[in-house]
């Protein structure tokens, strides 16, 4: 799955103040909270504010003790209700954590082993295969992503006539792996909602009556809760969508992949746990080694990019210095992250009722050149108010010169990242050079933002089974002013 990344800036600078200036020390009389996080705090203002998200609730721990919790905004702007550290939120795909926090569980207990073939812990659940046997594809592959499930998601609002299908026969409809286990990650929704069979099959309990007795509860998880099919729980915060306006509960057929809600005193909570903090009210329900299994374990015979994936947790080596495990998660009306950084022991949770990729403030055209080695080419990029982003080249061309595959001149910006100031994806826009002019080819868009400029690189990656070429060139706009019509003429 193309996983879409909506971490905010606010949530970036908040890790770069903790793991790059330090928090205080518990006890040892350094600046108050105020004074340490009164940029971040700003910063959360400012989009409470200006009405670009409804709430925002922040909670940070360093050194096993909780160092800030504050919320801001309405969790319900209806009836004017305040969002609180204790608000729930719902955590969509932070969920996996959780999830693989009770497989690991029920792994230790030996209920489960991480290598048996997930078929086994099904019942009469089926699985199929395109190619290699079911029996191949363990409980790790389903952990760690590599399974050869495709992406699957689908959503039942509560004004939608349309009714979820019995959990068999989405497995039946969807639960095909395309591709051998172990030889790609491929982000997969559904197989963590399978991953939540198995465990109720495992522990003889419902997957929310698990969840809550062996983690919520042990942990002081009090506000966190599974949501029951097409229902809210009490305290949580109202989902908006894109125009502001209340979003309908949802049911999804992937439980054990979204309908978990949480506020961010549970969400620290959950991440002193993971630390190996060994607070005094959290029994060990997992052994260290097993959570550095979850959070290292990844499979050395798949090819990652920057972030590799563990067991329910995503990790990078060096992030800004540092090696960091994190997840994150977002649907319509929902942004959460829980970043840890084990080696200073700091913990930071986030999570705002509204889907955020801090594009919006990015709305409108920017205008300037990629500049290859036979000259300028004009080229747009246009991000729109729904938050797809569009680049654009002038088709002055000769259209010979594109290939099968390659848009003329406008194409959408696929697997958008943003992080910080940075922007990047990837299109089927051409950059007509001679040496391009071989083989199909994709291009990789990364560029950074500083003031009304955003500047970076483009790269045509020859899209074949050999590797012909990565060419890259630079690319450089600037934001049309605001009174200038921005549809290209």
């Amino acid at each position: 799955m193309m996983r879409v990344n909506h971490r905010s800036v606010v949530w970036v600078q908040l890790f770069l103040l903790m793991a790059l200036v330090g928090a205080p020390t518990p006890g040892g009389g350094e600046d108050s909270p105020n004074e340490i996080f009164g940029d971040v705090r700003a910063l959360i203002e400012e989009r409470i504010s200006d009405g670009s998200v409804p709430s925002i609730a922040v909670a940070v721990s360093r050194g096993g003790e909780i160092i800030w919790e504050e919320a801001f905004g309405l969790a319900d702007r209806e009836f004017g209700v305040r969002a609180t550290p204790n608000t729930s939120y719902l955590l969509a795909s932070l969920s996996k954590p959780i999830t693989a926090t009770g497989v690991m569980l029920l792994a230790e207990r030996g209920r489960i082993d991480l290598d048996d073939p997930i078929q086994d812990h099904l019942g009469t659940i089926t699985l199929s295969s395109q190619g290699e046997s079911v029996d191949a594809v363990t409980v790790r592959h389903m952990l760690n992503h590599t399974s050869g499930l495709p992406l699957y998601y689908n959503y039942f609002y509560a004004d939608d006539p349309r009714t979820p299908p019995e959990f068999s026969e989405t497995v039946s409809r969807y639960g095909v792996f395309v591709e051998p286990p172990g030889r790609v990650f491929r982000y997969a929704n559904l197989g963590y909602d399978i991953l939540c069979h198995a465990a109720e099959t495992a522990s003889g309990r419902g997957y929310a009556e698990f969840i809550r007795d062996e983690i919520f509860q042990p942990l002081g998880m009090y506000d966190a809760v599974v949501g029951e099919a097409g229902e809210a729980p009490e305290n949580i915060a109202v989902r908006y969508d894109d125009e502001g306006f209340p979003l309908p509960t949802d049911n999804l057929d992937t439980a054990g992949g979204v309908p978990v809600y949480a506020s961010v005193h549970d969400l620290i909570r959950f991440g002193m746990f993971h630390l190996m903090d060994h607070l005094e009210d959290q029994p060990p329900i997992l052994s260290d080694a097993s959570l550095d299994v979850m959070h290292w374990g990844r499979d050395s015979d798949v090819a990652y990019d920057t972030d590799s994936y563990g067991i329910g947790w995503f990790f990078r080596e060096d992030d800004f210095g540092h090696r960091t495990v994190w997840h994150e998660g977002g649907m319509s009306g929902t942004s959460t992250m829980l970043k840890l950084v084990p080696d200073s022991d700091i913990a930071v949770a986030v999570a705002m009722n509204a889907f955020d990729q801090t594009t919006s403030e990015l709305a409108g055209l920017w205008r300037g050149t990629i500049r290859t080695y036979e000259g300028e080419i004009p080229v747009f990029m246009a991000f729109e108010q729904d938050q797809d982003i569009h680049i654009l080249t002038e088709p002055f061309f000769d259209e010979s010169q594109v290939l099968p595959g390659q848009a003329l001149w406008d194409s959408v910006l696929n697997n958008t990242g943003v992080l910080g100031d940075r922007i990047y994806g990837w299109a089927t826009i051409a950059v007509p050079t001679e040496d391009t002019s071989y083989y199909p080819y994709v291009v990789i868009v990364d560029v950074a933002r500083e003031g009304e400029v955003l500047s970076g690189a483009v790269t045509a990656v020859a899209a074949e089974d050999r590797m012909y070429f990565a060419l890259s060139s630079y690319i450089r706009l600037e934001r049309d002013p605001p009174q200038e019509d921005a549809s290209r003429s």
